[in-house]
């Protein structure tokens, strides 16, 4: 079900605001406005252009240097102008000549205005209210609050708000080899949530778990792959479909076999759209000028394993939970798991695909396994029994948590938007990161409900 859309006021496109929403601004160009009304509407359009163009000049004549920001993203957010500003440190996005800025309304009364606008991205809707007063500088803008919602493709359109993809920008990332077991290794993403790679050593061969989200960090995985053995790369599995573990996959020769499920084969157009979410994901559409598909050679089903010469390696169909195709990589004789996309230290789960008594049915064949170590594809390495008595007990309140909710009559969206995560869930860190949780678990609580819903 997709969630339905704000009211959506009546908009001017931008090339258009000058002459309909603010008729003062029409005269001789280059000349500064006088009255009251003109000053608070340019001051508005240099919002604009200092938002859309990081120019630190425009912005503080728009902005009191007292300025204050606050947003509900997850929890209260508050930033002072002078920490909000730094974002014009950074380079003009490239999506920049794909926004679109509208003036909704402005209000003025006498030395005090407020003005309605609403930022159209490619990937994400801003509703900002702009609190301008007149101050010893003119008139400023002294306070911003505003709502986002981002604006999902393909599987990801029905995410209810709030929701906060991982910071999956690998924009100078590192990977740094860490051995987890005797000849079992994870090259880790050094900072947010950049993927992860395996690496599983046998007698003859060498086994890489995942490919990356580019060309770029695949080729780097490889080249230390070579200084960790010079055994041949027979094989490469990736744990599920999407691209920031298969967009590498093209960097690996002929000599190497990409192992998969069979939900993992991608039509282009399925593969155009998997390139379109990324774009949204990093804000890095330029990442992914080149992206270019290499799927599986071999698939299977249920259940294979290789032998890397005196080392079984296992790969388990365990989806969906989040992708249809999720695949656990277990190698038995290291009591290590590469479990790609679930079981992180995040501890709440993203379940794209599946629902509370799926995520129950991974635990339970998790536990069965007999793993110590579980490897992620995105933070660090977790001990099993750390995590795994977690991760039930979130399933079976979650599992519990939504019928009681259905039975009072409340909507799958209601139950995405108003079930609360309990804190005990909550694991530590950063706001960001906590907001990111609370904003998978409405999405989980949201598939749970879809599916006990006739639709």
């Amino acid at each position: 079900m997709t969630p339905p859309r704000p009211a959506r006021a009546v908009r001017v496109p931008l090339t258009g605001i000058a002459l309909a929403a603010f008729p003062a601004l029409v005269g001789a160009q280059g000349v500064p406005p006088t009255s009251d009304r003109a000053q608070i509407e340019r001051v508005v359009q240099d919002y604009f252009a200092a938002v859309d163009g990081h120019d630190r000049a425009i912005l503080d004549r728009a902005f009191h240097p007292n300025a204050q920001l606050a947003a509900a993203i997850g929890g209260y957010w508050e930033r002072p102008y002078e920490e909000w500003a730094t974002f014009t440190r950074s380079p003009v996005a490239a999506d920049v000549d794909e926004r679109r800025n509208h003036v909704v309304s402005v209000d003025v009364a006498g030395s005090a205005a407020t003005a309605k606008v609403i930022l159209e991205w490619p990937s994400v809707r801003y509703v900002d209210y702009l609190t301008i007063l007149k101050t010893d500088l003119g008139w400023r803008i002294v306070n911003k609050v505003w709502h986002q919602q981002p604006r999902w493709l393909g599987e990801f359109a029905d995410a209810p708000t709030p929701f906060f993809p991982p910071p999956l920008d690998p924009t100078d990332a590192s990977l740094l080899p860490e051995e987890v077991a005797p000849g079992v290794w994870v090259l880790r993403g050094d900072r947010g949530a950049v993927n992860n790679i395996g690496l599983v050593v046998g007698e003859e061969a060498a086994l890489v778990v995942d490919a990356h989200i580019t060309r770029e960090l695949a080729d780097e995985a490889i080249r230390l792959v070579r200084t960790i053995t010079d055994l041949p790369i027979r094989w490469l599995a990736n744990t599920n479909p999407h691209g920031d573990h298969t967009f590498g996959n093209a960097a690996f020769g002929p000599e190497t076999t990409i192992l998969g499920h069979t939900s993992h084969e991608r039509t282009p157009e399925e593969f155009a759209t998997e390139v379109a979410v990324l774009r949204h994901f990093t804000g890095k559409p330029e990442l992914f000028a080149d992206a270019e598909f290499r799927g599986p050679d071999q698939v299977f089903e249920h259940r294979m394993e290789i032998d890397l010469g005196g080392r079984i390696v296992e790969f388990l169909h365990v989806g969906p939970v989040n992708t249809e195709g999720d695949v656990l990589v277990h190698v038995p004789d290291a009591g290590v798991a590469f479990t790609g996309n679930l079981l992180t230290r995040a501890q709440v789960p993203l379940l794209w695909t599946g629902d509370a008594r799926d995520w129950l049915r991974l635990v339970e064949t998790v536990e069965e396994m007999g793993a110590r170590l579980l490897v992620p594809g995105h933070l660090a390495p977790v001990e099993a029994t750390a995590i795994l008595a977690e991760a039930r007990a979130y399933g079976e309140w979650l599992d519990g948590a939504v019928d009681a909710a259905l039975e009072l009559g409340w909507s799958p969206l209601r139950v995405g938007e108003d079930l609360a995560l309990p804190e005990r869930f909550m694991p530590p860190g950063p706001a960001g990161f906590q907001s990111m949780v609370r904003g998978f678990h409405a999405l989980n609580a949201l598939r749970t409900a879809q599916r006990r819903t006739p639709s």
